[in-house]
């Protein structure tokens, strides 16, 4: 019976190191998102100031 008891709290804990592992994984790509995005919206106004400056609308 103990045996069992060991067993079912073995697979608990891995299940929940599985979920953790997700949620990081989840977490690290609505970061990298973000960061495509902040990077993506720093280019963009890089290129209107190079086209303000060459007189391009």
């Amino acid at each position: 019976m103990i045996d069992l008891q060991k067993q079912m709290i073995e697979t608990h804990r891995q299940q929940m190191q599985a979920g953790q592992k997700m949620i990081d994984a989840w977490q690290k790509s609505v970061d990298g998102a973000s960061a495509l995005r902040d990077a993506a919206a720093a280019q963009q106004k890089a290129v209107k100031g190079w086209m303000g400056l060459w007189g391009i609308k």
